[in-house]
């Protein structure tokens, strides 16, 4: 059985089941060894049986020298100077051909269940080392009719194109069997890709940005290798990652964690890798919970000599003496953090009920707003948790004081969100978070915290005010709370906020110095709490449309310890940013949500990008579905914003077939909208006469695909229709050509026609507007009735 105990599974178990970081698997020959392919000592032995039964048809010196050629490959063991040596061998026709041969029942061969599996995990993509086709079969059986961009490692230069999409993708490393000259096999070959600074930055990426799983190859493979130890020695964070493999000696342990890659071990005594499948099951099914947190206690404090007095005795003195004196002795109980001390705690806090009671007065006009070494200046707002003052330190700076309610003393749920929330901050602070106000002290008699006093409005203040009214500026907000979320979950500690919603962001210094404002992101795991419904500290009566679902009602196989939760908020949050709407309660439930949005959305033109409007729509819906597994993660958010924010400040230097093929469709202005379609990357609008126009975003090829495509629905008015329909071809043909659509096939007949063109990326780009007229024109010539 799967020792589902080990740290590094757990490590590992718990990234997946909160969801706190993008996973790409990288995968080896392991997994495909049970459809029967050759691994690679397998493919060597087969080449250099090859070269053998190649020197028994040649003249007796060069049979030699074939024959002493094969003894010495087969005592290489470097495989990329032993494949070197074979290519020089076999020569480049038989060298290929037998590769092809060996791999030829990869077309048809069962596909491996490790392959099913891993795409089942939700990973954003494979980075694949063998050649034989098998993960892109898996995504196809799995997910049919679903685009997946895939790509070559010689070609890793458009790979980066693919970690901002929020599409599945596939690096195909070292090339695909139908293409040679793709591959990497050799010595030379290897050098060549890791000599392209393309290449190396897509490998730095996906290891400093995602969390690896590698499966299925040998630790000490230099293709690995080479990135990690390269990133290692200039001292680049990467991970965390982890390698899932059968062997179990300690040297394979020692090489793979110096390169930063935890191991997690299973069995295969019986060689059918049934534990594996255990592996892949208890993800799936693990539910991730929260871990109570401890008390807080004040800390620091200089009054923690003072004597205790009878509870009776102490509950009529004043309430900053009183605040005092239990701070002191709670401070001192809570020195050594284990069950003993936490139990005397909750002991003392029953003995002491009534003085605690009284230690909740808090006043801001002298003499009595003393709190705890702060003075009270005055409050900044108040709502059902509680209420938020200006305050001074000891020093006479300013500082914000957030001071919950005291019943939330007598509800664990509540209490126990406060102590996640202390516990957080705390964290946030130590690793120096941008965008997070810096957590100072808290205590729980009374139940505060003290942290920097942020000079500003909030983000509903900010939208209401009207100077966030351009696409610019709500991209600017909509990215930085994704990278302050972003960061805050990919800590080592996975902090999440759970209550992501405009009166939990400030703006720092908004009025004060408009060009260089900062976001900022309160709050996090202190507002919201289990059973809280819309309740906020700040805001008295705001709606809980902000808060996902799982929140609010129980769901099997559904946490609120998850970072889907923040992306949820995250989504409502960028819809008020654009529609300056609250979103209401279960209103992403509604059947007409998707379109609503866009229609809100599409009133707000932009000029540079025309199709961004509808884009930001879908952004939000994806982000905002109802259960958890299909809701855009934040690499995915984070990924669209900075595509629509590339392609806002530079529409000519948009790199993304797909979003050149949607704009280029939303400025040919053929129809007032048309059906976007995720699974294929296609923009299609069906015209009056039956015509049917799609525009691809082919990725992997680099391609806009245009297909127009017309049959006879035997309803028209026939005479008229072939009247027209030479003419009107003629002219759609002319149309395209004269812009720089290049005609790939012109099918017609007396029933139908059907166009396939395409534009490069590269003219695309260029020409972007032309190529928008161009289709308009032929879609203007082929509307015959």
């Amino acid at each position: 059985m799967f020792d589902a105990t080990q740290p590094s599974y757990r490590s590992f178990r718990d990234i997946f089941s909160e969801q706190t970081s993008s996973i790409v698997a990288w995968v080896g020959a392991g997994l495909s060894v049970s459809a029967g392919l050759p691994t690679w000592p397998n493919l060597k032995d087969h080449l250099i049986k090859t070269i053998r039964d190649k020197a028994r048809n040649m003249a007796e010196e060069d049979a030699k020298q074939l024959l002493a050629d094969a003894d010495g490959i087969t005592s290489e063991k470097n495989p990329w100077v032993a494949f070197q040596r074979i290519k020089k061998s076999l020569h480049t026709a038989t060298y290929s051909d037998e590769i092809k041969r060996a791999f030829k029942s990869a077309e048809t061969a069962k596909i491996p269940e490790s392959y099913k599996l891993i795409w089942q995990l939700g990973i954003s993509g494979i980075l694949n080392l063998n050649l034989d086709g098998l993960a892109t079969r898996a995504h196809g059986e799995l997910s049919p009719g679903k685009a997946l961009l895939e790509e070559d490692g010689r070609e890793a230069g458009a790979g980066l194109v693919f970690l901002k999409s929020p599409t599945r993708f596939i690096l195909h490393l070292h090339g695909r069997i139908h293409n040679p000259d793709s591959w990497v096999f050799t010595h030379e070959e290897l050098q060549k890709l890791l000599a392209s600074p393309a290449y190396l930055q897509f490998i730095s990426t996906i290891l400093t940005s995602r969390t690896v799983l590698f499966l299925g190859m040998s630790a000490d493979d230099i293709a690995i290798t080479h990135h990690l130890t390269r990133l290692r020695e200039a001292n680049v964070q990467s991970g965390p990652h982890f390698w899932v493999t059968d062997r179990l000696d300690s040297a394979t342990d020692a090489l793979v964690e110096s390169l930063g890659i935890r191991v997690i071990r299973y069995k295969n005594s019986k060689g059918d890798h049934s534990e594996l499948r255990e592996f892949f099951a208890d993800l799936k099914a693990f539910v991730p919970k929260d871990d109570p947190a401890p008390p807080v206690a004040l800390g620091g404090s200089a009054a923690t000599s003072l004597v205790l007095p009878p509870p009776d005795e102490l509950a009529r003195r004043n309430a900053e003496e009183i605040r005092q004196i239990l701070n002191a002795h709670a401070t001192n109980l809570l020195a050594n953090a284990d069950d003993k001390a936490y139990a005397q705690y909750e002991s003392f806090l029953q003995d002491y009920d009534e003085a605690i009671h009284r230690a909740w007065y808090l006043s801001d006009k002298p003499p009595r707003n003393q709190l705890l070494g702060y003075e009270l200046k005055g409050e900044l707002g108040k709502g059902a948790f509680g209420r938020v003052f200006r305050a001074l330190d000891s020093s006479g700076r300013e500082v914000a004081i957030k001071v919950l309610h005291q019943d939330i003393r007598n509800k664990a749920e509540m209490l126990q969100g406060f102590r996640r929330g202390v516990r957080s901050m705390q964290i946030l602070s130590k690793h120096n978070v941008k965008g997070m106000v810096p957590y100072e002290q808290a205590s729980e008699i009374p139940t505060f915290a003290v942290m920097s006093l942020v000079n500003g409005p909030d983000l509903k203040q900010g939208i209401e005010s009207g100077q966030l009214d351009t696409w610019a500026a709500k991209l600017k907000v909509s990215a930085d709370i994704a990278k302050i979320l972003q960061t805050s979950h990919q800590l080592p500690e996975r902090v999440l906020h759970r209550d992501v919603r405009p009166s939990n962001i400030m703006l720092r210094d908004f009025w004060s110095d408009p060009d260089n404002w900062e976001v900022v992101l309160l709050d996090f795991d202190l507002s919201w709490h289990k059973g809280a419904l819309e309740l906020s500290v700040v805001t008295p009566q705001t709606m809980n449309g902000y808060l996902a679902p799982e929140q609010l009602d129980k769901r099997k196989g559904e946490s609120t310890r998850s970072a889907a939760v923040d992306c949820f908020g995250l989504g409502m949050t960028l819809y008020f940013i654009t529609t300056g709407k609250e979103p209401v309660f279960a209103e992403h439930r509604h059947a007409n949500w998707a379109s609503s949005v866009k229609k809100l959305l599409s009133e707000q033109k932009c000029t540079p990008w025309h199709s961004l409007p509808t884009r930001f729509a879908r952004l939000i819906t994806n982000a905002t579905r109802d259960r958890q597994d299909e809701r855009w993660d934040l690499t995915q958010i984070q990924g669209e914003l900075a595509r629509l924010s590339e392609a806002l400040t530079s529409p000519t230097s948009t790199s993304s077939a797909e979003l050149l093929a949607e704009e280029i469709m939303t400025r040919s202005g053929i129809a007032p909208s048309y059906e976007w379609f995720d699974n294929v990357l296609t923009a299609s609008v069906t015209l009056f006469s039956g015509v049917q126009i799609k525009l691809t975003g082919n990725e992997s090829e680099h391609l806009i695909d245009l297909h127009i495509v017309w049959h006879r629905r035997g309803e028209e008015d026939w005479k008229k229709v072939g009247k027209w329909l030479p003419d009107a071809i003629e002219q759609a043909s002319s149309s395209l050509k004269g812009v720089g659509w290049a005609v790939r096939s012109s099918n017609k007949t007396a029933q139908s026609i059907a166009f396939h063109c395409t534009s490069s990326v590269i003219l695309a780009q260029k020409r972007l507007t032309e190529l928008a007229k161009g289709l308009s024109q032929a879609a203007e010539a082929l509307r015959f009735s």
